[in-house]
């Protein structure tokens, strides 16, 4: 489901570091960020969207212009 919402991630490696991303779309087994961080495949990533918190591993990670598109694929809740 396309959506277009300002949300916050942490990364398991650096649980104190908070960095701003948008979602671009989200499904019940992922969501898509464009952000402006380059991730490494696999890393461990909780996603903060309003109330929700969602945890997940990052599945890919490529460059658009300026921006990195990031998709998610969400553990099991």
């Amino acid at each position: 489901m396309p959506i277009n919402r300002p949300i916050e991630f942490t990364l398991q490696r650096a649980p104190n570091n908070y960095y701003d991303a948008t979602a671009v779309n989200y499904c019940a087994g992922g969501i898509q960020l464009s952000t402006d961080r380059n991730l490494l495949t696999g890393d461990r990533i909780t996603v903060y969207w309003g109330q929700r918190r969602l945890a997940g591993s990052v599945a890919y990670c490529q460059r658009q212009g300026s921006q990195f598109v990031v998709g998610v694929r969400l553990a099991a809740q």
